[in-house]
């Protein structure tokens, strides 16, 4: 069962805003994507690590996510989704999050085994092939794998920190979150 630890998110979106990018598109978010989202929109997890290979580096690279919010008009879905089209980016490969990096982790739609399945890739802001389009790779074969895989990105005390500053600033504590859905079937079993 997923439980993600947030550092902050900007609360619950309108299920429509979700709905019409998904029409607009012409696409289906997977259903873990849409439980989480729609409680969370723009959400800065602390449970954020990921993890990712670049076979031709012979790497295993990680970065954090820090996922993309409907609501934001400046830097938000739209913004971002259009910035990869401007890199050539096939429309069917849309932004979900960002990292640090300034890398986008996405759902990739071209070869989903069902609509609302699609491949969890990067888009490496700074990683192009000869022919000067941008790399992706590979992270996961679908979102509840990538959500299950993610990893704290801080330590106890660090984690323990942040929860003084919040307090001091009179925010509420960190939000643990997890699937309604999965709480559900464990409770039914």
């Amino acid at each position: 069962m997923p439980i993600v630890t947030l550092f902050t998110s900007s609360g619950p979106v309108d299920q429509a805003l979700i709905d019409t990018f998904e029409h607009n598109k012409n696409i289906q978010f997977p259903r873990l994507y849409k439980e989480f989202i729609s409680e969370h929109d723009g959400a800065i997890p602390l449970t954020c690590r990921y993890k990712f290979i670049q076979p031709e580096y012979q790497i295993l690279n990680q970065a954090c996510i820090n996922f993309l919010s409907f609501k934001a008009s400046n830097l938000g879905m739209d913004y971002y989704q259009q910035l990869l089209v401007d890199w050539g980016i096939d429309p069917l490969i849309v932004a979900f999050g960002v990292n640090s990096s300034g890398d986008f982790i996405c759902f990739d739609y071209r070869q989903a085994p069902t609509l609302d399945k699609p491949y969890v890739v990067t888009v490496l802001h700074d990683d192009v092939d000869s022919a000067g389009k941008h790399k992706i790779y590979e992270v996961n074969q679908n979102f509840a794998e990538f959500f299950y895989r993610l990893e704290d990105d801080r330590e106890n005390h660090e984690i323990e920190q942040l929860n003084q500053l919040r307090r001091s600033k009179n925010r509420p504590e960190l939000i643990e979150w997890f699937s309604k859905a999965e709480i559900a079937s464990i409770t039914l079993m």
